[in-house]
């Protein structure tokens, strides 16, 4: 199995400064940090975690929760993590990651938080197999994890998930990234090389046209909810602010958001603002959850996403959220 070399780097002024000192850049890419070009193979690799407990194809691949990350070659991804450009990469049994900061644990804490890779999910699972038959039969989908993506990221994206696939919603982040973000650098592994982009902020969706440029961008109807998301928060921080309060002040903030229905709001407060019990119930769960809940329609109305949503988290408790992403990680793996 080939493998493709990954780095985390910091903000980018101390990118700047390691690259600079490392001979990777010239002084001229250093006065203009987005043609940065960087070689990942003059960087050391670092241990994260072993493969059984994260399973990169699914966290940062296909798994639904985050779409901020581009694929490079084909068993890496890098994204931008609480200002460090990441890229990782797995072998058979580990999970690496590089680094050009000389704190090479504050960026290990920073990816440990982001996968909360403190939580045993492997006890979790084997403590629920004997509630539902489901989750017994996807046991080894134990790579799965819940993740803690940065609030505004995760709003916004799972804005684009409405009636949407994910190679879809995929799709429309990166261009949200590329429109609206800034340029980082060019990653380059042998001929291969992808531009690496910051999440854009929320003032750099307030302008006047933001509506019009996304529209032509093939945004759609959810073209009018990004200024108006923007315009309600203000501040990441009123986000922020957000994690440790309870499930329902959180749900109702989040539902008061333009563009923000109860699968979104779940889904913002359980990838993002560490409410574990909340259930995020879309189409693709409707069939696994109907395995638990006995239910007459097939459509997702608001009263049958209550339904079970609520029974699910009586069913699996405080950690329900957990639940939900196994179930549905399972169920890719069929």
């Amino acid at each position: 199995m080939s493998l493709v070399i990954p780095v985390i780097l910091s903000s980018t002024a101390c990118i700047v400064c390691n690259l600079m000192v490392q001979g990777t850049i010239t002084p001229k890419q250093a006065h203009n940090p987005g043609t940065m070009i960087i070689d990942f193979h003059q960087l050391e690799p670092n241990l994260l975690c072993r493969t059984s407990i994260l399973d990169l194809s699914v966290c940062v691949g296909r798994g639904g929760q985050a779409f901020t990350w581009c694929e490079l070659g084909t068993s890496a991804w890098c994204n931008m993590v609480m200002d460090h450009l990441v890229i990782l990469y797995a072998d058979d049994e580990n999970v690496y990651f590089k680094t050009a900061s000389e704190d090479v644990e504050t960026v290990r804490d920073i990816l440990r938080d982001y996968f909360r890779l403190d939580e045993d999910a492997e006890a979790l699972l084997n403590m629920w197999a004997s509630k539902a038959k489901t989750l017994a039969r996807y046991k080894m989908s134990t790579g799965a994890r819940v993740l803690r993506i940065d609030p505004w990221e995760c709003l916004l994206s799972f804005i684009c998930s409405q009636n949407n696939a994910i190679y879809r919603i995929l799709k429309m982040v990166q261009t949200l990234k590329r429109e609206f973000g800034t340029l980082v650098c060019t990653v380059r592994y042998g001929d291969e090389s992808v531009e690496v982009f910051s999440f854009p902020q929320i003032e750099q969706f307030l302008g006047s046209d933001t509506e019009a440029r996304l529209r032509s961008l093939g945004f759609g109807y959810r073209s009018k909810y990004f200024k108006a998301a923007a315009e309600y928060i203000q501040s990441v921080d009123e986000l922020y602010k957000l994690r440790g309060q309870p499930y329902d002040s959180v749900t109702d903030y989040l539902l008061k958001i333009p563009g923000v229905g109860p699968k979104v709001a779940d889904c913002v407060a359980l990838y993002s603002l560490d409410q574990l019990e909340a259930v995020p119930i879309d189409t693709h769960m409707l069939k696994i959850a109907k395995e638990h809940v006995k239910v007459s329609t097939k459509s997702l109305t608001l009263k049958t996403y209550r339904t079970l949503s609520k029974h699910l988290q009586e069913l699996f408790g405080q950690k329900a959220g957990w639940a939900q992403v196994f179930l549905f990680v399972g169920s890719l793996k069929r």
